[in-house]
């Protein structure tokens, strides 16, 4: 990995950015690279898909799980309620269509009035809630919560805030093209999914 940022290093130096360009995109450069999505393909790659989709569940668990309080204070985990009310079969193509997308903190995931294209969930980092005018926080989501839903609500495809990231963060989405495709056949779990969403 210390080869490929001395090599960028190398270029921003050449192309005369400034240094607080040639920081910004070494320390992107330095997070993309030690990413656990980095080697998540070549990991998977020929494995079974419900043994491939178990693995990803569990490197994915920052937003697949929520921590549980159980007795004699000893903590566990159980899958978010969402993803909880679905068949085992469909819970392994929802994870198998799932991409991972960065963001960089400033960059906006959601922009308020543009139509949902996707449930998102939050693997890593921290967001924004902005005000109307899209300006201030006036709240933050952080890993494990669910966004995007109300692409999934008749008549409200909007999104009715903009959201940015706040640090470093990944980004796990379910596109709306992906979902007809995921869903085709589990009609009772896209209802149940559906008014979830509501």
């Amino acid at each position: 990995m210390q080869d490929k940022i001395d090599n960028i290093t190398r270029l921003l130096f050449e192309a005369d950015l400034p240094k607080r360009v040639r920081d910004r995109v070494i320390t992107y450069f330095h997070w993309k690279l030690s990413s656990p999505t980095r080697h998540l393909d070549s990991m998977v790659k020929g494995l079974p898909e419900h043994i491939s989709a178990i693995l990803k569940m569990r490197i994915y668990s920052n937003a697949m799980y929520v921590q549980t309080r159980e007795y004699a204070g000893r903590a566990s985990v159980k899958l978010q309620p969402v993803l909880a009310g679905l068949c085992n079969p469909l819970l392994v193509r929802l994870v198998q269509a799932l991409q991972v997308n960065d963001f960089m903190p400033g960059q906006l995931m959601i922009e308020d009035g543009d139509f949902s294209d996707g449930l998102q969930w939050i693997w890593t980092g921290t967001f924004e809630i902005l005000d109307c005018e899209g300006k201030h926080e006036v709240s933050n989501v952080h890993e494990g919560m669910m966004l995007g839903e109300n692409c999934l609500v008749k008549g409200s495809p909007k999104n009715c805030c903009s959201i940015r990231a706040s640090a470093w963060s990944n980004v796990l989405k379910l596109r709306l093209d992906e979902m007809s495709k995921v869903f085709l056949g589990y009609d009772r779990d896209l209802h149940w999914l559906m008014s979830f969403a509501e």
